[in-house]
């Protein structure tokens, strides 16, 4: 569902600029981001204070997680792909290999600004 809340905000931003602003997807929590293709909802995070207080560190995106790009017109995402786990073992990895398809495709249509490994 849109948040059209926000929407309005970048609109409005927009219209003072001359541009929508470029939206970042991922920052520092998608080095956590695992993929789970059965998760019903877009993302589940877990928060282990131990190693931060300040967001997720134990995180799973669905196949809906890719639909949130669909939500804002006009605006360009850059999309951040998981380095962190992606690039030292198995099951990141397979994460990078299954979302790279799903992000491709969701991006499509003109909203991709860049791609962001790490």
């Amino acid at each position: 569902m849109p948040n059209t809340f926000s929407d309005n905000l970048l609109t409005n931003l927009g219209k003072l600029t001359g541009t929508k602003p470029h939206i970042r997807v991922g920052g520092n929590t998608q080095d956590y981001a695992l993929y789970n293709a059965s998760l019903e909802t877009a993302i589940n995070g877990t928060f282990n204070l131990q190693r931060s207080a300040d967001y997720p560190t134990t995180i799973f995106i669905g196949p809906s997680y890719f639909e949130s790009y669909s939500t804002w017109p006009d605006t360009k995402f850059s999309h951040g792909f998981n380095l962190g786990l992606g690039g030292n073992n198995s099951v990141g990895w397979e994460t990078l290999l299954d979302t790279i398809p799903l992000a491709c495709k969701a991006l499509s249509n003109g909203k991709l600004l860049w791609w962001e490994y790490g």
